[in-house]
């Protein structure tokens, strides 16, 4: 009889637990934009008598609208300096999304935008197996033109 009044206590326990492992550690305001893996931080302003104060440092946001090569639209976003940069050295939003780690994005907003794009790259690569390659002759290297004195080299700046 113990047994079981021992085991039902346990299962009772269990419906306390949490339900996911790994707790939420990002605020809310980090998930409504492309954060670059910033978020606000916490921390203790020292005066000269040592006495604490608590602060929060918050990061730099700005509000922009970012241009999509694949989707031909603006976007507008709370972006972070940090990842602004991030853009710009990716070559753009679309490069951004699709090749930074879900663990920087971590927005189901950026994580949306970021899925629109994958499916306009399937979509283009769907049109391009349809229509072939346009161009003079045929294989692979038809529609190729080639600047310089040998293929496959960058051209001379002189």
């Amino acid at each position: 009889m113990a047994f079981n009044v021992r085991q039902s206590a346990v299962k009772f326990l269990e419906g306390f637990t949490r339900a996911s492992s790994k707790p939420n550690l990002y605020s809310n305001r980090s998930q409504r934009g492309m954060y670059a893996g910033k978020d606000v931080r916490f921390g203790n302003k020292t005066c000269f008598s040592a006495k604490k104060s608590r602060r929060k440092w918050l990061p730099n946001v700005q509000s922009k609208r970012l241009w999509s090569e694949l989707l031909r639209e603006h976007i507008p976003l709370k972006v972070t300096t940090a990842a602004l940069r991030g853009v710009d050295k990716a070559g753009g939003l679309d490069n951004y999304l699709l090749y930074t780690t879900d663990d920087r994005l971590r927005s189901s907003q950026v994580s949306a935008i970021n899925g629109r794009v994958v499916e306009a790259i399937e979509e283009a690569g769907d049109e391009d197996d349809e229509g072939g390659r346009e161009g003079e002759g045929e294989g692979a290297d038809a529609g190729l033109h080639v600047q310089g004195d040998k293929a496959g080299t960058m051209p001379s700046m002189s």
